[in-house]
């Protein structure tokens, strides 16, 4: 849209800082939804994607693609801080009250703001445990995991630094809010809001299923792995070997993703009658749709990354959304979860030859399970988290 639709764009009270292009995420628009609910003007500052419009309004709230990807993801490079500067002279801020940045790569640019405007009252918003992503382990070479080491102790370093300068931090759960405030050196514990989905925005349909999509057998079993993949293809191979064939009926294991190793994956297994891969929906009723067609919902994750082990799953909480019980290897909040809802089982391994009695036993007891979700699965609903978002707004408003 043209910028004849920024009418308001001088009394903005809300600035949130998005480290993406905003063509959707989910945890930003669900918190946006609630604001929207107090009547002031909000305005989402983005990564600039030349396929989307620079300017766009959407749902009441403004959104400006002003960030150029190149300078977010530089701000140790030699410059960066006069050119942020620059473009932060663009965003409409006199009136502003709150700016929210989500992950720390945002961060940086709220404290630059808050140089600028010290009334501004800063929220960081850590969806990810940095300390615990030391991504640099899997660059290839041994000189780029050296220059990975360097610039993730340099991000560490920035996000102590700046969180200082914060008025609240916000995180996913109890665990990264533990973790951070012994990290950050913090008076007090991080604001805890998890990414739940919104009950409102589900509208889930049985007109498609994996069956239908895939041309499977009615008398078939379905377990779906949504989401980033960190199997390797070793462990891929002994999973299918595993579970080809559970209580006499064929296993369909089933990947739904996007991103390149998902790719990488099914140019050397499509070919498997056993394994199928589907691209993944970004319309989450198309996606809850599928998964409430699976049998059981797999939930693999890099246990020897901290920051998943304290994670917070947003697949497992679209699981249990739609209705299927899930085999999970550790991850704290999904065992702090099952220790009362009794909705999956927890495995060690994959090469784990106990997983096939895992997954008989979800099947024999598939209706214990799927009753337990049931009455259980109000609980992920971001409806019945949101007040605790909204208070602290309302009072950093007033």
């Amino acid at each position: 849209m043209q910028d004849e639709n920024f009418k308001l764009k001088d009394v903005f009270k809300v600035v949130h800082l998005v480290d993406n292009s905003f063509q959707s995420d989910s945890r930003v628009e669900k918190e946006l939804g609630s604001l929207m609910q107090l009547g002031v003007p909000i305005m989402v500052c983005a990564i600039d994607e030349q396929k989307l419009p620079k300017k766009e309004v959407r749902n009441g709230y403004y959104i400006d693609r002003i960030f150029p990807k190149s300078l977010v993801s530089s701000y140790y490079k030699f410059g960066y801080k006069s050119k942020m500067n620059k473009i932060i002279d663009e965003i409409p801020l006199r009136e502003a009250i709150v700016v929210h940045c989500h992950d720390f790569m945002m961060l940086r640019i709220g404290v630059l703001m808050k140089i600028r405007y010290p009334n501004l009252k800063l929220i960081y918003d850590s969806h990810e445990y940095l300390k615990g992503w030391p991504y640099y382990r899997n660059a290839q070479g041994y000189l780029n995991q050296i220059k990975g080491f360097c610039t993730w102790t340099f991000f560490k370093w920035c996000e102590k630094k700046d969180a200082k300068k914060a008025n609240k931090i916000i995180t996913i759960n109890d665990q990264i809010a533990s973790k951070l405030k012994k990290h950050l050196r913090l008076k007090q514990k991080p604001l805890v809001v998890g990414n739940y989905l919104s009950k409102k925005s589900l509208s889930v349909s049985n007109k498609i299923s994996f069956k239908k999509l895939l041309n499977i057998n009615d008398d078939e079993l379905i377990i779906i792995h949504s989401g980033s993949i960190y199997l390797k293809e070793k462990d891929l191979r002994n999973l299918l070997i595993e579970i080809r064939m559970v209580q006499g009926k064929k296993i369909n294991l089933v990947f739904m993703g996007n991103t390149e190793i998902f790719f990488r994956l099914k140019s050397k297994f499509e070919n498997e009658n056993e394994l199928h891969f589907i691209d993944f929906p970004h319309n989450i009723n198309e996606r809850i749709s599928l998964l409430s067609s699976a049998n059981i919902g797999l939930l693999y994750v890099d246990t020897h990354m901290e920051a998943h082990r304290i994670g917070f799953s947003n697949r497992f909480i679209e699981y249990i959304s739609a209705g299927i019980p899930v085999i999970a290897n550790y991850q704290e909040f999904v065992v702090k979860f099952n220790s009362t809802c009794e909705c999956c089982e927890i495995f060690k391994n994959v090469d784990n030859q106990n997983l096939k009695i895992y997954i008989e036993k979800l099947l024999n007891n598939e209706t214990f399970y799927r009753k337990n979700i049931k009455n259980n699965r109000d609980k992920i609903y971001w409806e019945n988290h949101e007040e605790v978002f909204l208070k602290y707004y309302k009072s950093a408003l007033t």
